[in-house]
């Protein structure tokens, strides 16, 4: 959705003519980090042909103004994965990713993970934390940055098991708790 005018009353959808297409990702997610005017997106899955999938593990960048993608080869890319969340994080500005799927086998019980990381935009840095309390491993949970920290919900461990357990992460203690 764009509008160039905020008094709009007309809410439409437009696609944007994007001068650098990337390949479809399935399943990926994305978040907006306001401080650096970027969405970044990570992850996802690939279709290469007719009931084939491949699990990505790269990390872009997509620039509003000037409508363009660019791959942005991190260190310490957390290693591929689908399903997952990535959610900016209010009190810093960084991304936070959780759990996913790391492999697309086995339907409909694919592995999923419990990691944490922190994309870290201006130095262009991942870093896997270690909260002294987690989620279970899961893949399709939502999460949302919020004033108190990022609220995870939902999601499981494989396609016919999901939870509505609700999470809440603190950055500045690296940690996760149980909302009861």
């Amino acid at each position: 959705y764009r509008t160039d005018d905020p008094a709009a009353t007309a809410v439409t959808w437009t696609e944007l003519a994007v001068k650098n297409p990337i390949t479809p990702h399935h399943f990926a997610d994305m978040a907006y980090v306001p401080e650096a005017d970027r969405i970044i997106l990570f992850g996802g899955l690939a279709s290469p042909g007719e009931d084939q999938w491949t699990v990505l593990g790269d990390t872009w960048s997509f620039d509003y103004n000037t409508l363009t993608w660019t791959l942005l080869e991190p260190a310490g890319a957390p290693t591929p994965r689908a399903y997952h969340t990535l959610t900016c994080d209010p009190a810093g500005g960084d991304l936070i990713l959780f759990g996913g799927t790391t492999a697309h086998e086995n339907y409909p019980h694919e592995p999923t993970t419990d990691e944490t990381w922190r994309y870290d935009i201006a130095a262009n840095t991942w870093l896997q934390l270690s909260p002294t309390s987690s989620p279970s491993s899961r893949a399709r949970h939502q999460a949302i940055g919020t004033p108190v920290g990022l609220l995870l919900f939902g999601g499981g461990d494989d396609r016919e098991r999901n939870g509505n357990d609700t999470w809440l992460f603190s950055s500045a203690e690296v940690t996760w708790r149980l909302i009861p």
